[in-house]
């Protein structure tokens, strides 16, 4: 739904500017495919107004037009009670409308009552159109609409299409550059099946955001930092690079998969498959040689979930880093989900005894710790083991825990200075 819109809006001429709701990966690296822009997360549980508003303005301009695509359902947040995490939260935020998409396959006039209630809901939300999604026939259409359209206009009808479909696996969609986009059926199923005009009239009427973009000083310069990113690898947030390099660190990327490690002062292992990949990642033994002897002289290593992964001994009984005695491996069952509250319990490249981080978790996979040493203590979510994350080896920090520069600075600012004092 969201490519389509994009698709249809590029082709109009404007300048798309992408940004997703919640701490997903996956969904932003198709809105790039589409826009050829990054597209930015947005959270209003790890990010503040202040800095949602900050990077908003920050990635948008006067001659572009943004599309936020929302999460879950339109008020779905943290809980059943705090609107914190939601779509209808960082409308609110950014004071932008609001296009409601509904399942109209098994519904007629009871889809009035769905909107009613999401318009009634929230007086803050700037409910300004619904598109509806997975039409049955015309007859259906007419049902629906004359259902809907005295209490908020229809401004697209999207047909039930298998060929619309994006296929999935454990952790959700494949990701963007594993789908070959066809971008001009993308613009012409788009144009076809949404109002555009109605969505550029809707946007030209927001109302003005005040605020300011949040700038860094380069006070790093010559610094380099390494950042995995290949298939086994590929779950960064922009921000995280984008501090980095306002910070003066030349970002430099490498393939453990099948390059080797670069002359850099440290490095950067992001989440992704490497439980896919296992097999070609044991195979590149000189790489993993060179890292886990740069790792025995001091350098500074950052790693999240995928990427902690890989500093273990094994992963499915494949060879991997080996910087921390403990073996992972993938299950069938989701094994945790959500946003996490994390207390560092003690200096670490990433934070100071009794600071605070605000990050989530999303896995499937399980690690079994031997005699390993944690930093994190879970306030809130699970970690690798008994609420504990965070595992410790001279200068390396390895986590389950995903961390967003848009809402938490400080972790990568203090990376970047250890990396650069090396």
């Amino acid at each position: 739904m969201t490519l389509l819109l994009m698709g249809a809006l590029k082709r109009r001429g404007f300048d798309v500017r992408p940004f997703k709701v919640g701490p997903d990966f996956i969904d932003p690296s198709h809105h790039r495919m589409i826009c050829g822009h990054s597209s930015h997360n947005l959270d209003s549980f790890m990010m503040s107004e202040e800095q949602i508003r900050s990077s908003f303005m920050k990635y948008t301009s006067g001659d572009s037009i943004a599309v936020i695509e929302g999460v879950m359902g339109l008020y779905d947040g943290m809980d059943g009670k705090d609107e914190k995490g939601s779509t209808a939260h960082i409308s609110k935020i950014l004071k932008a409308p609001v296009i409601l998409v509904i399942d109209g396959s098994s519904l007629s006039r009871s889809a009035g009552a769905i909107v009613l209630g999401y318009r009634a809901f929230d007086s803050g939300v700037n409910l300004r159109g619904v598109i509806l999604n997975r039409v049955g026939s015309r007859r259906h259409e007419e049902m629906l609409r004359d259902a809907i359209e005295e209490i908020v206009p229809v401004v697209g009808v999207i047909p039930k299409k298998s060929d619309l479909i994006v296929s999935e696996r454990h952790l959700g969609l494949k990701m963007g550059h594993e789908v070959e986009y066809d971008h001009e059926m993308l613009a012409d199923l788009g144009s076809e099946y949404i109002d555009i005009e109605s969505i550029i009239k809707i946007a030209g009427e927001c109302e003005e955001l005040e605020g300011s973009v949040i700038r860094r000083e380069s006070v790093y310069k010559g610094c380099k930092i390494g950042v995995a990113r290949d298939r086994a690898f590929c779950f960064y947030y922009p921000e995280n690079m984008e501090i980095m390099r306002e910070l003066g660190a030349e970002v430099v990327e490498f393939s453990p998969m099948e390059g080797s490690l670069p002359d850099v002062d440290g490095v950067y292992l992001g989440g992704g498959y490497p439980e896919l990949y296992a097999e070609e990642l044991e195979q590149n033994e000189g790489i993993r040689e060179e890292i886990k002897r740069r790792v025995e002289e001091g350098m500074p290593l950052y790693a999240e979930c995928g990427g902690m992964m890989y500093t273990l001994r094994k992963v499915n009984g494949y060879e991997m880093l080996g910087v921390f005695d403990a073996e992972a491996e993938l299950t069938e069952r989701l094994q945790a989900v959500g946003y996490v509250v994390a207390e560092s319990l003690s200096d670490t490249v990433v934070s100071r005894k009794g600071e605070v981080l605000r990050g989530h978790e999303f896995h499937y996979s399980v690690v079994h710790p031997g005699d390993v040493r944690f930093a994190y203590r879970m306030i809130r979510g699970k970690g690798i083991k008994n609420r504990l994350d965070g595992m410790v080896y001279k200068n390396v920090l390895a986590s389950y825990t995903h961390i967003h520069a848009g809402g938490e600075p400080s972790p990568f600012e203090e990376f970047v200075r250890c990396c650069y004092e090396q």
